[in-house]
């Protein structure tokens, strides 16, 4: 958390209660501190001791049960929930512990956001900021979801596109699911092509299904040791349209391998869609 405007913050006997009346009890006894601008302090306790609600009761998201907390001399605990709501904006900043990002958002809009409510200028500078940084996409969803229409379209705008269904055709396959050796020697071959274009620079869509939270993780991996967050973006169709659209492939191109039906489904009923929790996502639906 960080008091933006370079004013000085002040906890004054703040405490919380949580419980009922009969079976409630004090989070931590009443607490005066005082943080100076440009300080850096670091709480620490054990699980349950109240770290995450000292730092929201500081950062105004909740109000203490008692005591005062002073932004440059202004109590955050007499003003209005609009006003309230002002000062958070633009003079508090906050990392929380799970990302809280809005899923049908972009990357980009979800740090905009803030610089729009408040009608400020920067908010051009931003794009341009972002639209110089490297980006890579996972783009996420069962077979038949639309997920490599979608990536083909970031492919047109400059992007480089690793498929494993593209990959897998190019080496001569013609039949899904793929044999796992097979499968495993696809992946090695796709990370290595991945490890180079991070290195020269270039933005990246991982056209995969990437049907299970382990697979992300293992990928996200890979692209977080160039000091890199991944995007992804899920493709959250409905089954019966993707179960339609892979009745309707006729196996022409890496992009249309044919699926029977029980195999199809399967992909569908099994996918594990994407959170939050897992890092910046786009849900299209």
């Amino acid at each position: 958390m960080t008091a933006t405007n370079q004013s000085s913050l002040e906890l004054k006997a703040v405490s919380v209660r949580v419980g009922g009346r009969a079976t409630g009890y004090e989070l931590f006894a009443p607490l005066s501190e005082s943080f100076e601008p440009q300080q850096v302090t670091a709480i620490m306790g054990t699980s349950g001791s109240g770290k995450s609600t000292l730092l929201h009761v500081a950062a105004g998201l909740r109000p203490p049960t008692s005591g005062g907390v002073l932004l440059g001399g202004q109590d955050l605990t007499l003003l209005s929930e609009r006003r309230l709501s002002q000062v958070r904006r633009d003079q508090f900043g906050f990392v929380f512990q799970t990302y809280n990002l809005l899923p049908s958002l972009t990357v980009y809009d979800n740090v905009a956001l803030p610089l729009r409510l408040r009608r400020d200028r920067q908010v051009r500078a931003l794009r341009v900021t972002i639209a110089g940084m490297q980006r890579v996409v996972f783009m996420c969803g069962p077979a038949g979801s639309g997920k490599s229409t979608r990536a083909r379209r970031l492919e047109a705008e400059g992007m480089a596109r690793l498929s494993f269904d593209q990959t897998a055709w190019e080496l001569g396959h013609r039949s899904m699911p793929l044999p796992a050796e097979v499968h495993r020697q696809i992946a090695r071959q796709l990370r290595s092509e991945l490890e180079r274009l991070l290195q020269e620079g270039r933005d990246v869509v991982l056209d995969f299904s990437f049907w299970s939270r382990r697979m992300r993780d293992e990928w996200r991996a890979v692209v977080e040791q160039h000091g890199l967050v991944p995007e992804t973006v899920y493709l959250a169709t409905d089954r019966e349209t993707v179960l339609a659209r892979i009745r309707e492939r006729a196996g022409g191109d890496g992009d249309d391998f044919e699926l029977d039906h029980e195999t199809a489904a399967r992909y569908f009923d099994n996918f594990q869609p994407p959170t939050p929790e897992e890092g910046p996502l786009t849900v299209v639906s």
